[in-house]
C-alpha cells in the first residue's frame, strides 16, 4: 500500500516544537481527538520530520515539514485533502500531499499522539504531591582531565526538601581531584529567571572498592516537577518553568583517563535515597 504525507511549508528553520501543541490541537478537535503526552493513551500518531529527505536522492535542508501517520492511507483521497487544508490553515501556511518513503529516515523527528477519550490540555502542568523523580535532563559530551564538566538533572515528581550528590571512582593509589564544584540552581524574581551559583564541599569517604565525594544540601528545596503529560505549558513560559526545576553539578575533575572511566554520579532526594538517578562516562 502507498504511502502519503503531508508537507507544511516552514516559517524559518529553528528546530523549536512546543508551539506545535496548540496547532495540532486545532486541528485534532474537528475530527474529535484530542493531543495526549502519554502514548498509552493514544489512538494514533503522527511524526514530524523538520529536515528529511523524501528519498535517497532527496536533499536535506527543505523548506518543509513533513508529516507521516499510518492514518493517512486509511483514509479516502478527499478525506486526505481536507486534513491537509486543515492543517494548513492550522499552521498558517502552505501544503501539500506527497508520496512518503518511510524507510529513509534520517533529520529530526517528532511523535505527536492523539486520543479520543484523554486531553494533555486538561493535564495540571505541575506535580504538587508523590515523591521526586529525578531525571537527567543535559551533560557534556566531553568528560576529561582539565575540561570543565557539567550535569543537570530535572524534576519530574513530587516535591521534597534535601538534595544529594556523589561523586565515585574505582579506588586505586591514584585519585581524582574535583576543582571548584559547584551547583547551579535558577530562581525567579521580578526581573526573570536567574541563574544562581552554589559552592559545594564534599566529604571524602570509601565505600568498599570505591572513593566517593559527598556534597549534602539538606535545605535545599526541590520544586515539584513539571507534568511530563501536559501541554499547558508551552513556548518561552515552558522553557522558564522547566528551568526553575533544574539543577546542574559544575566541576573541573583532575585525575587520569583510566580513573576518570570508572566514574559514577548519583543525584537522589535526601527524603528519597532509593529515588537516585546514576550517570557514567558510558551514558547515552
Amino acid at each position: 500500500m502507498e504511502k502519503y504525507c503531508i508537507m507544511v511549508k516552514r516559517k524559518g528553520f529553528n528546530y523549536y516544537t512546543d508551539y506545535m501543541d496548540r496547532y495540532f490541537e486545532n486541528v485534532a478537535v474537528k475530527y474529535g481527538y484530542h493531543i495526549v503526552k502519554n502514548p498509552k493513551q493514544a489512538d494514533l500518531s503522527c511524526v514530524v520530520f523538520l529536515d528529511f529527505p523524501l528519498s535517497s536522492s532527496s536533499e536535506w535542508g527543505s523548506k518543509w515539514m513533513i508529516f507521516a501517520s499510518d492514518i493517512f492511507s486509511k483514509i479516502t483521497d478527499d478525506q486526505l485533502l481536507g486534513l491537509s487544508k486543515e492543517v494548513a490553515e492550522s499552521f498558517k501556511s502552505e501544503s501539500k500531499i506527497e508520496t512518503f518513503d518511510n524507510k529513509v529516515y534520517h533529520g529530526f523527528p517528532f511523535v505527536w499522539y492523539f486520543s479520543k477519550t484523554h486531553n494533555a490540555f486538561n493535564e495540571p502542568p505541575f506535580i504538587t504531591e508523590g515523591k521526586p523523580i529525578l531525571k537527567i535532563n543535559s551533560f557534556n559530551s566531553n568528560f576529561s582531565s582539565g575540561q570543565k564538566f557539567s550535569i543537570t538533572w530535572r524534576n519530574n515528581g513530587g516535591p521534597s526538601k534535601g538534595l544529594a550528590l556523589k561523586f565515585s571512582y574505582d579506588l586505586t593509589e591514584n585519585e581524582i581531584i574535583l576543582e571548584e564544584p559547584a551547583l547551579a540552581v535558577a530562581n525567579k524574581d521580578r526581573n526573570g529567571v536567574r541563574v544562581r551559583w552554589l559552592p559545594l564541599e564534599a566529604s571524602q569517604v570509601q565505600d568498599g572498592n570505591s572513593r566517593v565525594y559527598v556534597f549534602e544540601l539538606p535545605d535545599y528545596l526541590i520544586q515539584g516537577g513539571i507534568n511530563e503529560y501536559s501541554a499547558k505549558l508551552f513556548g518561552k513560559g515552558k522553557q522558564n518553568e522547566a528551568f526553575l526545576r533544574d539543577f546542574s553539578l559544575l566541576f573541573t575533575p583532575r585525575g587520569s583517563a583510566k580513573l576518570l572511566k570508572s566514574v559514577k554520579i548519583e543525584a537522589f532526594p535526601m527524603e528519597y535515597p532509593s529515588n537516585k538517578i546514576i550517570w557514567t562516562p558510558k551514558s547515552p
